[in-house]
Protein backbone atom coordinates (compact mmCIF):
# COMPACT_ATOMS: atom_id res chain seq x y z
CA UNK A 1 0.00 0.00 0.00
CA UNK A 2 1.80 3.34 -0.75
CA UNK A 3 1.03 6.63 0.58
CA UNK A 4 -0.18 9.89 -0.91
CA UNK A 5 0.72 13.33 0.58
CA UNK A 6 -1.88 16.27 -0.84
CA UNK A 7 -2.54 19.53 0.58
CA UNK A 8 -0.71 17.71 3.93
CA UNK A 9 -3.77 15.38 4.10
CA UNK A 10 -2.62 11.66 3.63
CA UNK A 11 -4.25 9.65 1.47
CA UNK A 12 -3.86 5.61 1.48
CA UNK A 13 -4.27 4.36 -2.05
CA UNK A 14 -2.16 2.63 -4.66
CA UNK A 15 -1.02 4.35 -7.54
CA UNK A 16 1.71 5.18 -9.36
CA UNK A 17 1.07 7.53 -12.76
CA UNK A 18 0.23 11.27 -13.77
CA UNK A 19 2.21 13.93 -10.90
CA UNK A 20 2.97 11.54 -8.80
CA UNK A 21 6.58 9.92 -7.87
CA UNK A 22 7.71 6.93 -5.92
CA UNK A 23 10.29 7.77 -3.42
CA UNK A 24 12.04 5.74 -0.45
CA UNK A 25 12.64 6.68 2.95
CA UNK A 26 15.03 4.77 5.46
CA UNK A 27 15.67 5.16 9.10
CA UNK A 28 19.25 4.78 10.54
CA UNK A 29 20.11 4.15 13.81
CA UNK A 30 17.65 3.85 17.38
CA UNK A 31 14.45 5.18 16.66
CA UNK A 32 11.82 5.45 20.03
CA UNK A 33 9.18 2.46 20.24
CA UNK A 34 6.94 4.47 19.18
CA UNK A 35 7.98 5.17 15.75
CA UNK A 36 8.15 1.18 15.32
CA UNK A 37 10.08 -1.06 12.90
CA UNK A 38 9.13 0.13 9.42
CA UNK A 39 12.65 1.00 8.60
CA UNK A 40 12.55 1.80 5.04
CA UNK A 41 9.48 3.30 3.57
CA UNK A 42 7.97 3.46 0.42
CA UNK A 43 6.21 6.35 -0.46
CA UNK A 44 4.12 7.63 -3.39
CA UNK A 45 3.94 11.83 -3.05
CA UNK A 46 2.84 14.40 -5.05
CA UNK A 47 5.27 16.06 -7.73
CA UNK A 48 6.31 18.87 -6.30
CA UNK A 49 6.32 17.82 -2.22
CA UNK A 50 8.90 18.90 -0.05
CA UNK A 51 11.09 17.68 3.18
CA UNK A 52 9.26 20.19 5.11
CA UNK A 53 5.71 17.65 3.58
CA UNK A 54 7.58 14.76 4.44
CA UNK A 55 8.09 15.89 8.17
CA UNK A 56 4.62 16.79 8.36
CA UNK A 57 3.30 13.61 7.34
CA UNK A 58 5.83 11.43 9.71
CA UNK A 59 4.35 13.98 12.92
CA UNK A 60 0.75 12.91 11.90
CA UNK A 61 1.89 9.14 11.60
CA UNK A 62 3.86 8.84 14.40
CA UNK A 63 2.55 11.48 16.57
CA UNK A 64 3.90 13.38 19.39
CA UNK A 65 7.18 11.70 19.95
CA UNK A 66 8.50 12.09 16.42
CA UNK A 67 7.45 15.57 17.09
CA UNK A 68 9.76 15.91 20.19
CA UNK A 69 12.44 14.49 17.99
CA UNK A 70 11.83 16.18 14.84
CA UNK A 71 14.62 19.14 15.37
CA UNK A 72 17.20 16.71 16.28
CA UNK A 73 16.76 14.28 12.86
CA UNK A 74 19.69 14.31 10.36
CA UNK A 75 18.10 14.26 7.01
CA UNK A 76 20.30 13.43 3.91
CA UNK A 77 18.98 13.46 0.40
CA UNK A 78 20.60 10.97 -1.99
CA UNK A 79 23.45 11.07 0.09
CA UNK A 80 23.43 14.84 0.68
CA UNK A 81 22.65 16.59 3.53
CA UNK A 82 19.77 18.95 2.07
CA UNK A 83 21.44 22.31 4.21
CA UNK A 84 23.68 21.93 1.54
CA UNK A 85 20.35 21.66 -1.05
CA UNK A 86 17.35 24.39 0.05
CA UNK A 87 16.65 22.91 3.64
CA UNK A 88 13.51 22.07 4.35
CA UNK A 89 12.41 23.71 1.39
CA UNK A 90 13.85 21.22 -0.95
CA UNK A 91 11.72 19.10 -2.84
CA UNK A 92 11.58 15.34 -3.91
CA UNK A 93 12.11 14.05 -7.41
CA UNK A 94 11.31 10.35 -8.40
CA UNK A 95 13.44 7.36 -7.75
CA UNK A 96 15.14 9.71 -4.66
CA UNK A 97 16.08 8.40 -1.51
CA UNK A 98 15.68 10.01 2.21
CA UNK A 99 17.86 8.96 5.06
CA UNK A 100 16.60 10.26 8.47
CA UNK A 101 18.86 9.30 11.73
CA UNK A 102 19.23 10.84 14.79
CA UNK A 103 22.73 11.64 16.20
CA UNK A 104 24.49 9.63 18.35
CA UNK A 105 26.68 11.50 21.92
CA UNK A 106 28.15 9.63 24.92
CA UNK A 107 31.51 8.19 25.28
Amino acid sequence: MALKLSKNKIIQEKRSWGEDINIIVKFLSAWPAAIGNDKIIDLTVEKGTSILDLLDYFNEKFGDIFSQIREKIIILLNGQHITALDGLNTTVKKSDKITMFLPYSGG
